[in-house]
């Protein structure tokens, strides 16, 4: 039973992750309007960035990444691998 909810936890979290990272990228940049300093002079805007915002953003984001691949692990099941074949040897000898 448990087995079975593994996966479901793991994607509810990689989504809820990636929520967690699209929001604190949003709060992680912020834009500034200056309007112009006199009549012919150009307006422009100026972004800056919150580095712990970011760095909170790209942690949750790889997190979700793992657990992402965690879950295409445990339904794509076990790999069958080769047998070993000894050095200068043939398999079954």
């Amino acid at each position: 039973m448990i087995r079975r909810a593994i996966p479901i936890v793991e994607a509810v979290a990689s989504l809820a992750l990636v929520v967690v990272a699209v929001s604190c990228w949003l709060a992680g940049v912020q834009t500034t309007h200056f309007g112009p300093m006199h009549e012919n002079a150009p307006s422009y805007e100026s972004t800056s960035y919150s580095g712990p915002w970011i760095v909170a953003a790209s942690v949750a984001f790889m997190v979700a990444a793992v657990l992402a691949i965690d879950i295409y692990r445990r339904f794509r099941g076990p790999v069958e691998t080769p047998p070993c074949v000894p050095a200068g040897g043939i398999v079954g000898e």
